[in-house]
């Protein structure tokens, strides 16, 4: 639920703050499960083991190039 639908959903019902308040709360609710879903899920499916790719760099020299250092 973005913040605008919200505001344009809530416009009608700022006469009725009960209502208005009401709507919050089933507001705040809804985030908190979906927060908590959330958080239950990424924690379930957590593992260690799964590193992230990483590139792999390589540095390409010319042969001739270091024949001066040496």
């Amino acid at each position: 639920m973005h913040l605008r639908h919200f505001v344009s959903d809530c416009r009608p019902l700022v006469a009725d703050r009960a209502e208005l308040d009401a709507v919050i709360s089933r507001a705040r609710h809804a985030l908190d499960a979906y927060m908590d879903s959330t958080c239950r899920d990424i924690l379930a499916n957590f593992d260690l083991k799964v590193v992230t790719f990483r590139k792999k760099r390589k540095i390409v020299i010319a042969d001739e190039a270091l024949d001066d250092v040496l």
